[in-house]
């Protein structure tokens, strides 16, 4: 799956936002530019535009993280979440 149209907030000080984030079976596999994600799409990946909405990762998530894709509900267009085991 791939996000993209996103403001990341990434925590990270060298690169604090990103625009796009892939995730595959539950996994941060790239974060960065929507340009940089885009690609790693293929013809089955899932694309979102989350809309231009802000979002924040867990605690601690970058790239190898597992999390939880939230779809769109009334309060929050779009929520990523660490997962639980």
């Amino acid at each position: 799956m791939i996000v993209a149209n996103v403001h990341i907030a990434t925590g990270d000080l060298r690169r604090p936002w990103a625009t796009g984030i892939a995730v595959r079976d539950g996994v941060i596999v790239a974060l960065g530019s929507a340009a940089e994600v885009a690609k790693l799409r293929t013809a089955e990946t899932d694309m979102i535009d989350a809309g231009g909405a802000e979002v924040r990762l867990p605690a601690g998530c970058t790239v190898g993280s597992q999390v939880v894709i939230e779809p769109a509900s009334e309060h929050h267009p779009l929520r990523i979440v660490a997962a639980t085991s």
